[in-house]
């Protein structure tokens, strides 16, 4: 696994982190929404140097 596919896993990871975020009751759902907002940006630019 190259440097940049690593990247690439924890940028899903964190998508699945922001979806787990923002089904918890205890927090404010925005915080989930930036997560997967910010994470989402970090896959796509991940998978453009991937390819």
């Amino acid at each position: 696994m190259t440097n940049a596919h690593a990247r690439l896993f924890a940028a899903v990871a964190g998508l699945f982190a922001g979806g787990l975020i923002a089904s918890v009751d205890r927090i404010d759902i925005n915080v989930g929404l930036v997560i997967i907002v910010v994470s989402g940006a970090l896959v796509l630019a991940e998978y453009w140097r991937c390819r």
